[in-house]
């Protein structure tokens, strides 16, 4: 009897990643988007890891970059005698409305741990079985008939309520370049050269540049959602981004 070839780590590990489908179990009813957490992998990973013979392993570590601290997550799949790994990092923001310290640290943690489960088993955005199902019920899946809105006249805005829509559109704007920038040090962070950190405020304003190089009309229509701010994210070059990390001086 010919002797059975061992299953090697690589090969247990593509066989997760073509298997795995890690559903958008959640929803953020401020971008009014789906998404999915770090529980929702690990939910869906976890009968693949017991079919392959393998385990996850999470930890964290909090690094000093700058002035700023950062959540080094690590994600390794470990087989009988060998294992692969690989990281992401979020960093804590100095404050959080409505969370204490212990919480704005865990909330950097699944951010971080998230992202190093995305690197590792490679997980894409192809559609919930949900959203092409063509079951029996597709009569009551058909949207009503159209019936087109009553016209609506014009309501003049006053100063105040334009300051707070330009205020409110601000604030929505910061919090949205905050979070490009964790993805984007996340995706470019094999492009950070020893020495050099990506610079959120340097990004932005890296960003600002690349807005304000796009045409009128573009300009106009632009949606400011994270789809929309990722993809113009995607004309910064990474080198642009980059400065030197501070290293404190001996005591």
């Amino acid at each position: 009897m010919p002797e059975k070839k061992e299953v090697t780590i690589q090969e247990k590990l593509l066989t997760i990643q073509q298997k795995l489908k890690a559903h958008k179990g959640q929803f953020n009813s401020f971008g009014n988007y789906k998404y999915r957490s770090c529980e929702d992998i690990l939910e869906a990973i976890k009968p693949l890891l017991a079919e392959t013979g393998t385990i996850i392993l999470l930890t964290d570590q909090i690094v000093l970059v700058g002035d700023w601290h950062y959540v080094k997550a690590t994600v390794a799949l470990h087989g009988a005698d060998d294992f692969i790994e690989t990281t992401a990092f979020a960093r804590e923001p100095e404050v959080k409305k409505g969370m204490d310290a212990s919480q704005i640290t865990g909330t950097a943690s699944s951010y971080a741990r998230k992202y190093a489960l995305n690197g590792l088993f490679c997980i894409d955005d192809t559609k919930d079985s949900d959203a092409t199902n063509k079951g029996e019920n597709d009569e009551q899946r058909k949207p009503a008939a159209y019936k087109a809105p009553a016209e609506a006249k014009p309501i003049a805005k006053s100063k105040e309520d334009k300051e707070k829509a330009a205020a409110e559109l601000k604030a929505k704007i910061s919090k949205l370049m905050t979070l490009a920038f964790f993805e984007y040090q996340t995706v470019h962070a094999n492009e950070m050269p020893d020495g050099k950190v990506f610079n959120e405020v340097i990004f932005v304003a890296e960003m600002r540049n690349v807005f304000e190089g796009l045409l009128p009309k573009t300009k106009k229509a632009f949606t400011w959602d994270l789809t929309s701010v990722n993809v113009l994210a995607e004309s910064v070059l990474p080198e642009n981004c980059l400065t030197d990390i501070k290293v404190a001086p001996d005591a």
